[in-house]
Order: C-alpha cells, then sequence, then structure tokens
C-alpha cells in the first residue's frame, strides 16, 4: 500500500508516502498566504 512505503526525506527523516503528500500540500498552502500579499501590493501600486 502506498501510505505504508516508507521514503527518505533529508529533512523530514524516514516518511510514509501519504506524510509526504500531506507536507506537501501544507507546505504550500503556508507559502500561497505570502504570495497572494506581494501579489496584491504589486495592483495596489
Amino acid at each position: 500500500m502506498i501510505a505504508e512505503r516508507l521514503i527518505s526525506s533529508p529533512g523530514l527523516g524516514e516518511i510514509t508516502h501519504l506524510e509526504w503528500i500531506n507536507f506537501a500540500i501544507f507546505h504550500t498552502q503556508r507559502h500561497i498566504h505570502p504570495l497572494k500579499n506581494i501579489k496584491q501590493s504589486f495592483l495596489n501600486n
């Protein structure tokens, strides 16, 4: 099962594929808010 297979990550150690997918989703979402602020600052000028 894909959720049980381990992969090695330099920063996170050994994690499952499902954990990696969740990390990628939440990490990307973390960056979306500042990028929207930057975009808005360019649109306002």
